[in-house]
């Protein structure tokens, strides 16, 4: 399954309702008074249909996420990117970041909240400033579980400032001297199909989110993985 990465009002997203998406954004906005301790100055912009790249498929965020907790934990890189993806459950550095979170224990030590604890669909990134990444737990009856076991499991969202924050920090491995728009066309896919260079999927997934998280910011949009 191929993820698209748009830029959105929260509510327009396409993954659930309208109904639905005003009321995780209560849930959101109470999250972040929480986090902040004040009301969260959360305007948002007007949506362009051009506003949309593909990130590719799972793998693509995955093996970003996977570079992003070998530099952190590490000190450097994984030496290749997995290929096998039942061994993404596995990967050490990984599950030091997704054992925090479901612990809930001391992150402050982490650098890339923001990028690895969300999942492929369900995912936001808001035009917000907040340290801590927030997961919504969905809500569903018995019944609509078992007929819909590969839904939505929860709503993980992010902050535009702090996901920019940590792709540059990351790019001092990667060293892409630009984002999707500032290389231009011609030259991101020439990256993207350089099969010589074993990092060309991470660079692709690199360039999409870098480009997305600064116009977030910019149009007061959300990013959505649809």
């Amino acid at each position: 399954m191929s993820i698209e990465v748009c830029l959105r009002k929260f509510t327009e997203s396409e993954i659930l309702g309208l109904g639905e998406m005003k009321s995780i954004k209560k849930d959101v906005v109470s999250a972040l008074q929480q986090q902040l301790g004040k009301k969260p100055e959360w305007k948002e912009g007007k949506s362009e249909d051009e506003d949309s790249l593909p990130l590719g498929g799972w793998t693509a965020l995955a093996q970003l996420q996977r570079y992003a907790a070998h530099i952190d934990l590490a000190d450097k890189p994984p030496e290749k990117p997995e290929e096998d993806v039942d061994a993404f459950e596995e990967d050490e550095h990984l599950l030091q970041y997704w054992e925090s979170a479901e612990n809930e224990l001391s992150n402050n030590h982490l650098r890339f909240r923001h990028l690895i604890w969300v999942g492929s669909i369900g995912v936001f990134y808001i035009p917000v400033d907040f340290p801590e990444p927030i997961l919504i737990k969905e809500e569903r009856e018995e019944e609509e579980e078992e007929e819909n076991e590969e839904g939505i499991e929860y709503i993980s969202i992010g902050s535009s400032y702090q996901l920019l924050k940590e792709l540059n920090e990351i790019n001092q491995w990667l060293n892409l001297q630009g984002d999707y728009k500032e290389l231009g066309n011609l030259v991101t896919k020439d990256i993207f199909e350089n099969e010589a260079d074993q990092w060309r999927e991470i660079k692709w997934a690199w360039l999409v989110l870098q480009w997305m998280a600064k116009q977030s910011i910019k149009k007061q949009l959300t990013i959505c993985f649809e």
